[in-house]
């Protein structure tokens, strides 16, 4: 019953929350989206390889830098619209695609960042668990299994400083009880993990403060061998 009222107030919210600011194309001004097609089409995709301090790969499609990808990440989540990073994810595909080529002999594990369960109920979706399962859909080869769970409610890591972001994500997550147990009988035996990539994903790898908590953590409680482990994220600030 609560979780009905809940979801009541939160479709008047949004229905009266359009009304006062009308959904609309962020570049032109076309109504009933976010980003149209023709908008969408003429956002440039690169492939960017980094390294973190710990020697995590990390790859992207969109630099964050671009105004227009910031303000359309920003927004989606303010208007609670997951369709775009369902559409970011598929108009990145050719870029991304190498990645998946490169490790194509290999079990690709999507491990996507959680959300608090707290700001999910708010949010509504999970905007890495949208990007991973568009990848999987797209790439052979590939699953998504929610390995992490986020067990602290952080603060939002994009108000913070580097040095908060740290303070605030450290010891944040847990192996997820509901995976774990099936997926160590599967394949976390030593002998066979060489024959899987770990692939870490989220929207947006700034500092890299989140993925690394999440990178120690499959290092730590299941013996995931650092070289086995990637991220991914549709933007690189």
């Amino acid at each position: 019953m609560k979780n009905t009222i809940q979801n009541i107030f939160k479709k008047l919210y949004t229905i009266i929350k359009n009304i006062i600011f009308p959904i609309e194309c962020i570049s032109c001004q076309k109504s009933d989206t976010l980003i149209c097609y023709t908008c969408l089409s003429n956002i440039h995709t690169r492939l960017n390889n980094s390294k973190l301090n710990s020697g995590l790969e990390v790859y992207s499609a969109y630099g964050f830098s671009i105004p227009l990808i910031r303000k359309l990440i920003t927004r989606a989540k303010y208007y609670h619209s997951p369709i775009i990073f369902e559409d970011l994810t598929l108009h990145a595909i050719a870029t991304l695609a190498p990645i998946f080529t490169l490790h194509r002999t290999k079990k690709i594990i999507l491990i996507p960042v959680p959300l608090h369960f707290m700001r999910l109920q708010k949010r509504g979706f999970n905007q890495s668990n949208i990007i991973a399962q568009t990848l999987s859909d797209t790439f052979e080869n590939t699953e998504v299994i929610q390995l992490a769970k986020r067990i602290k409610n952080t603060s939002q890591q994009a108000k913070l400083n580097k040095i908060n972001r740290i303070k605030n994500i450290k010891n944040s997550f847990s192996i997820n009880p509901e995976y774990s147990s099936s997926f160590n009988l599967k394949i976390l035996h030593r002998a066979h993990t060489s024959e899987y990539k770990f692939m870490i994903i989220d929207d947006v790898i700034s500092t890299g403060s989140t993925v690394l908590e999440i990178e120690k953590l499959l290092q730590e409680e299941l013996s995931i061998p650092k070289k086995n482990i990637i991220a991914l994220s549709l933007c690189r600030g």
